[in-house]
């Protein structure tokens, strides 16, 4: 496995090597720290709250300080480094397509006020090109374990069923976790939760209630298919599978909060720049809220290999669990009969 790990000397930078030092990686990884050396007119352009210096010799004795400590730590995994100029927004992501990295892991900076809804600009951009999963490692109330020099233990995976998706349950089952791991495994159903206050009577809303079981037993289903990949059983201490309604935007967000969850894991497939605009991405709105560090699996298929040109169409054609929920909701209520049967 090939993990490129961007470094720029922050706290938040530190925070993601200490995450991506507590992991047991597989056999024969290769890590590759990468520092972005920034020029502005000629001039090599200082970083805020970079610890490192910003000129390539300098750099560089940092870098070898911070790969050794990373050696003593690792073992045999081969470590090293690289130091490119230019825009980090975009050399990040190049650097990890000619180097054909499987993982990019990387912090990013704490914001205040407004700010802080929107995930910091290299990160943001980083997740939005990569072509690979990506790790955006978060350092706050909810990260005590890594500095605790803990893995990741408590992770949620949110899950629409699609094969990006899929290949979230893929990537996690390829990995070696602790024994103490715990999976919280949700999917939330759109939907807006006012129709059934607004039923115009009670015909009308357990009609809508008995829409939404069908819906959610579809889900289900689907979803405990899917969380036996992971091997660690269902219904147990170990592994919890739920469905809720609501916005998937807000709805993971909440209840990673609540559970305190130290990883939040979600599939996302590449859009086009339309639906960015009009829609916006899931995974990206997860990613700037989430109270805890996010992985976003990117470019990977339901096996947990890397795609090709033909499994990248198909994923972006794959279904949800319960289908479009916009073709799910009929025009109009049908007439209650006895022993009448509705179909999703």
């Amino acid at each position: 496995m090939r993990i490129l790990a961007a470094v720029d000397g922050s706290v938040e930078s530190e925070a993601a090597l200490a995450a991506m030092s507590q992991h047991q990686w597989p056999e024969e990884s290769s890590i590759k720290l990468l520092y972005v050396l920034q020029r502005s007119k000629g001039v090599l352009a200082k970083r805020n709250r970079s610890m490192l210096p910003p000129d390539p010799q300098t750099t560089a004795t940092a870098l070898e300080e911070i790969t050794g400590k990373l050696a003593e730590r690792l073992g045999a995994i081969n470590i090293s480094y690289d130091i490119v100029e230019g825009d980090p927004k975009s050399a990040i992501v190049k650097f990890a397509g000619q180097w054909k990295a499987d993982l990019i892991v990387m912090g990013t900076r704490k914001k205040k006020g407004i700010d802080a809804l929107i995930l910091g600009s290299v990160s943001a951009r980083v997740l939005q090109k990569a072509d690979c999963p990506v790790l955006i490692v978060k350092d706050g109330t909810m990260a005590k374990h890594i500095r605790h020099g803990d893995d990741f233990n408590r992770i949620l995976l949110a899950s629409d069923g699609r094969e990006t998706s899929k290949a979230a349950f893929a990537w996690l089952a390829r990995q070696n976790w602790s024994p103490e791991l715990v999976y919280k495994v949700m999917s939330v159903i759109p939907q807006d939760t006012t129709e059934v206050a607004a039923a115009g009577d009670a015909q009308q809303a357990a009609w809508l209630l008995s829409q939404w079981s069908a819906v959610k037993d579809k889900v289900m289903q689907g979803l405990r298919e899917d969380a036996r990949k992971l091997g660690k059983g269902l219904d147990n201490q170990a592994i919890s599978v739920d469905v809720i309604p609501g916005n998937p935007k807000e709805k993971i967000v909440e209840i990673a909060r609540g559970w305190r969850a130290e990883l939040i894991v979600t599939g996302a497939e590449k859009k086009s720049h339309l639906d960015k605009i009009f829609q916006g991405s899931v995974s990206q709105a997860i990613a700037s809220k989430s109270p805890c560090s996010v992985l976003v699996i990117k470019g990977i298929d339901k096996n947990g290999e890397r795609m090709t040109d033909k499994a990248r169409l198909r994923a972006k054609d794959s279904k949800a669990y319960a289908g479009n929920p916009e073709k799910r909701k009929p025009e109009k209520m049908p007439d209650y009969e006895e022993n009448q049967k509705f179909t999703i």
